[in-house]
């Protein structure tokens, strides 16, 4: 009885789905981290294309082969099927407006109203901090947005990505590599040498990562959160460690929450994935 209503809950993919799938699968497995950012990117700000929250879920969680789950680019650029968000900034302003103008500015409030408010509602991510409600503790994911515009850039994409694909061992030695005076702290300076180090690494890995373009000294803005806002803190390896341990639980977090129709043994093999390392 409970293998059927497994069945019945979770009905087998299509040919098309299980077909994407499978491309989307070795994508996140051997693409280079650009060309992986920029499929999963569904907004575009002045050329430059943009990741939501949903869209960095699915770049870092494998296709489950469930039918309905998430699948297909929404950048253009891979999808001509696919149109560009808008930025949530906008969407924010627009829904605040229709709010406004039902409860302050329309003396007489038809139906009409209340049901255009509702389907922007709708067809729109409406959260509670955008409806008026008090903005949630910050995250380790909001971390990662540095600029703290609801939006991941590919250099916030590309610290998150080492972060979380680099053996540990690998930051251990970089960070005493750079420990230049041994206080087993470093600066600013220090740890952007230690992380563009260990970014080359990275992309020595596999043919696919040398072909990835490079990051300039701007284009690591999260460092502010370790350092301060003008850089003169220091950071201890005992500190970065857990910054990386909470960002991981993040990620996790939002792996769950994402509605991704996993099972509980794809959970557990997501689980320990992210902790082996």
């Amino acid at each position: 009885m409970e293998g059927a209503a497994a069945d019945a809950t979770f009905e087998k993919p299509s040919f098309t789905e299980r077909t994407v799938g499978n491309y989307e699968n070795r994508l996140r497995k051997f693409s280079s981290p650009e060309r992986v950012f920029e499929y999963f990117s569904s907004v575009e700000i002045d050329k430059q294309f943009f990741m939501t929250r949903d869209d960095l879920a699915r770049a870092v969680t494998p296709y489950t082969y469930r039918h309905g789950a998430p699948l297909a680019s929404k950048n253009p650029k891979f999808n001509a099927k696919a149109s560009v968000q808008k930025n949530p900034k906008d969407v924010a302003e627009e829904y605040l407006r229709l709010v406004r103008k039902v409860l302050l500015d329309t003396p007489h409030v038809t139906p009409g109203d209340v049901a255009a408010l509702l389907q922007f509602r709708d067809g729109h991510r409406v959260d509670f901090e955008m409806h008026g409600g008090p903005q949630r503790k910050k995250t380790f994911f909001d971390l990662v947005d540095a600029d703290g515009d609801g939006l991941i850039s590919y250099p916030e994409y590309m610290f998150f990505n080492t972060l979380l694909t680099i053996p540990q061992r690998q930051f251990e030695l970089a960070f005493k590599m750079f420990d230049s005076d041994g206080n087993g702290k470093l600066d600013h300076r220090e740890f952007k040498q230690v992380y563009y180090t260990i970014m080359d690494l990275m992309r020595l890995r596999t043919p696919a990562g040398r072909q990835d373009r490079s990051l300039q000294d701007d284009d690591a803005p999260i460092f502010k959160h370790l350092f301060g806002e003008l850089a003169t803190e220091t950071l201890s390896y005992e500190a970065f460690c857990a910054f990386r341990r909470d960002l991981k639980q993040e990620i996790m977090r939002i792996q769950i929450s994402f509605p991704l129709y996993l099972d509980p043994a794809v959970l557990s093999a997501l689980h320990s994935s992210l902790w082996m390392t």
